[in-house]
């Protein structure tokens, strides 16, 4: 658990473009004043990506491809209008197309819709793990999630993790 000062100062620092819980204002960096209590203090800015938890590994049975296994949480904010959330990744360096119409490009991996919060819903919810695989060995790739009004498309929050997949190992034979 991440606390309100960390959460902060994680917020104020971070170079993820966050759009605010409220349908589109801009989120401001915490105040000075962000962890006191009381009826002046300030209140945590909203977060609608909770985690984010992209992990490599080697495609099971196999070393000769990649597979990329992701888990999500995400909190709806309270938001007066129906949200949605979309999974996806690409290799590094390469453009997607469009992630809300599921446009594809060859670097890109499959996208997932991970999740939708009816209007006012406050909960935290939890993707089970999502597989993204075969993926090439040794390779970079940006693991993203985008949070959108659902009933505009405009994204509301973005997140991206790069992660770099397994090498291939490289086999020793002995000299006879």
């Amino acid at each position: 658990m991440i606390s309100r000062t960390t959460l902060g100062l994680i917020t104020a620092t971070a170079t993820i473009l966050l759009a605010g819980c409220d349908g589109g204002t801009a989120l401001t960096p915490p105040s000075a004043d962000f962890a006191r209590t009381g009826a002046n203090a300030t209140s945590a800015p909203c977060t609608y990506v909770q985690s984010l938890n992209p992990k490599p590994g080697y495609f099971p049975r196999t070393k000769l491809m990649a597979a990329i296994w992701t888990t999500v949480s995400f909190k709806n904010c309270g938001a007066s209008f129906p949200v949605r959330a979309v999974l996806g990744g690409h290799r590094t360096g390469y453009v997607e197309a469009d992630p809300w119409t599921g446009e594809n490009s060859f670097n890109a991996l499959p996208r997932w819709d991970v999740w939708t919060s009816l209007p006012g819903d406050t909960r935290v919810y939890s993707t089970p793990t999502i597989d993204q695989e075969p993926v090439d060995v040794a390779s970079s790739y940006d693991i993203w999630v985008n949070v959108y009004n659902a009933l505009t498309g405009e994204v509301i929050e973005s997140r991206t993790v790069t992660v770099l997949t397994p090498a291939t190992p490289v086999v020793v034979l002995p000299v006879p």
